[in-house]
């Protein structure tokens, strides 16, 4: 005789880029932060070309120079959105800090997440600053092209980390975030309360 099932049973896969030390503080593997495309900017971002500063311009990111760009990124602070870092940067604004074992693995670049800031871990989980962009030094070029079937009018031919930040919408787009190889089978658990549920039976 079949037997009547009385409690939903899940099976997990409880793989994920995350993890919590003792402390309380947040790990999170191979993050995406940047990546080979073409960039909006408006033209008080591009400085010393005479450009209309409410204008939209585009500049084109090489994987060539992301790629060079690794090393420049290795430690530099995560900060709670933009701000120039420097060593007088208020604290506030730090969160937590980037890896060393940042990698080119194209079209990304990518690195781990040390957050060690109550406030920043709630609003990752929560996903109100959950996208991440990258602040940085660059050499940029006029010059026209296309890549991917968007034209641009500019190239940057150098680039030096500055930092990273949590932000609610970065400027490489929705895959550059906060990892979570859950995916989302787990995202639609927790949206329906269910996984904690699971794991605390």
């Amino acid at each position: 005789m079949a037997r009547k099932m009385t409690k939903m049973r899940l099976a997990l896969d409880v793989r994920t880029a995350r993890r919590y030390d003792t402390n309380g503080f947040l790990h999170v593997a191979g993050c995406h932060i940047a990546k080979e495309k073409v960039y909006p900017y408006r033209g008080d971002e591009l400085p010393g070309f005479g450009l209309a500063p409410d204008k939209v311009y585009y500049a084109y990111l090489p994987a060539s120079v992301l790629a060079a760009s690794a090393r420049s990124f290795r430690g530099l602070p995560l900060l709670l959105d933009h701000h120039d870092d420097c060593a007088e940067t208020p604290s506030e604004y730090r969160v937590g800090s980037l890896g060393d074992d940042v990698k080119y693995a194209p079209p990304y670049l990518d690195v781990s997440l040390h957050v060690t800031d109550a406030r920043a871990i709630e609003q990752i989980n929560s996903g109100e600053r959950r996208e991440l962009s990258i602040g940085f030094y660059a050499e940029y070029r006029p010059y026209k092209g296309i890549f991917e079937g968007v034209p641009y009018d500019y190239l940057i031919e150098r680039l030096t980390g500055n930092h990273v930040a949590l932000v609610n919408e970065g400027r490489a787009g929705h895959d550059c975030l906060v990892a979570d190889s859950a995916g989302p089978f787990m995202s639609w658990l927790r949206k329906n309360e269910l996984l904690s549920k699971q794991r605390g039976r």
